[in-house]
């Protein structure tokens, strides 16, 4: 019943390395932030989900809004909750930008958002936005975190499918294999029922789309094929699969399994930030 703090975080952290996990979830150690100027990007991928989310409500969550509302229209009400996202941080931020840095930042988001949107509108099976930034409390071999999913999206006939935002590059071969990099949607898939498919949403200036695996071709048809989304061809047994590597990362942690074992060799070091602690394991 012990409450652990880092969310889905720690079992991509007990995936990449068990040390990290336990320097990082049960010491609470972290390497000091270096500051800079402007936003870092985890600070504009939070804006991003938060304009997102400010987007769908707008649209109710229902893609057949989306799909009819003009382009001018749909430009004017995301240009208007850029500027309210970008107002609200400036707010609890004071001094951080000035007007011009904001101007130009939430033309940054509206441009990101759009091209999100877009990609959503070439989708041909109805949905709606089930759900943004929920918290869930998670139970897990001896242990409880809270998590947050990005957003799941539910289909007519009641199967759902979920997306995580990332502003960096991403693959879907980051779930593969028994130490996945980033099991944070796996970890979803064993939580939720009816699961459909499971993407990233891999948003950049240069390239917005769907990364991810779905059950079968219709489900995401339309974006899909303007992205990187495969059919898996037993999609009960890959979530079956997902759940055993969830479980087993979850006892690993729970037993203290705490090895210098990085998941690339001493390459997965480079931007850890725990080196001092753990070289002499190297020799």
């Amino acid at each position: 019943g012990r409450r652990v703090r880092g969310g889905s975080a720690l079992l991509g952290d007990q995936s990449q390395c068990p040390f990290r996990a336990f320097v990082r979830h049960r010491l609470q150690a972290r390497r000091l932030e270096q500051p800079q100027p402007g936003l870092d990007a985890r600070e504009r991928g939070t804006l991003l989900h938060q304009l997102l989310e400010q987007c769908w409500h707008a649209l109710e969550g229902k893609s057949a809004i989306l799909q009819g509302m003009e382009e001018t229209l749909l430009e004017s009400l995301v240009e208007r909750a850029a500027e309210q996202v970008v107002g609200n941080f400036q707010h609890l931020h004071p001094g951080r930008f000035g007007h011009r840095f904001a101007a130009n930042e939430s033309q940054r988001l509206t441009r990101l958002a759009l091209r999100a949107l877009y990609l959503d509108r070439q989708r041909v099976q109805p949905f709606r936005v089930e759900e943004m930034e929920r918290q869930y409390e998670v139970s897990l071999e001896g242990f409880t975190m809270t998590i947050k999913m990005d957003r799941v999206d539910q289909l007519e006939d009641g199967r759902r499918i979920l997306i995580d935002y990332k502003s960096g590059r991403v693959s879907h071969a980051e779930w593969a294999g028994e130490r996945p990099k980033a099991p944070q949607l796996p970890l979803y898939a064993t939580l939720l029922e009816d699961v459909a498919a499971v993407l990233f949403s891999q948003i950049l200036a240069d390239e917005v789309v769907y990364k991810g695996e779905q059950a079968e071709a219709a489900v995401m048809e339309g974006a899909a094929q303007r992205s990187q989304v495969r059919v898996s061809e037993a999609w009960s047994a890959q979530l079956a699969e997902w759940q055993s590597v969830i479980t087993a990362l979850a006892t690993e942690f729970s037993q203290g399994v705490a090895l210098v074992t990085p998941l690339n060799g001493q390459s997965g070091c480079r931007y850890c930030g725990l080196e001092p602690l753990c070289r002499v394991e190297f020799g």
